[in-house]
């Protein structure tokens, strides 16, 4: 029986037996993701994917760069720690 069950799930990914197990699975970010989602939603938000970096170790997110102003900075890294997945955030961006 379980094997025919489980033979219909091909998108599964993973079956843990202990639910804190599966809760820290799910919480483990992505830090690629999260870095492609910080860019799309800064370039939403007119900024310039040239003078932004934006680097990603799991949840943490670390931003260098350059703005133009204080609400420019103050802006992408608000945006940064909006991503799924960003956990905290580094803001090291410069106003010039």
């Amino acid at each position: 029986m379980t094997e025919h069950a489980t033979s219909e799930l091909d998108s599964v990914v993973a079956v843990f037996d202990d639910h804190k197990e599966a809760e820290a699975a799910v919480r483990k970010a992505d830090a690629s993701n999260i870095r492609d989602s910080i860019m799309v939603a800064l370039r939403r938000s007119w900024f310039n994917p040239k003078t932004i970096t934006v680097t990603a170790d799991g949840g943490t997110v670390q931003l260098t760069g350059t703005v133009d102003t204080w609400v420019g900075r103050h802006l992408a890294g608000s945006t940064a720690l909006s991503a799924p997945g960003a956990t905290s955030v580094e803001n090291n961006i410069r106003v010039d």
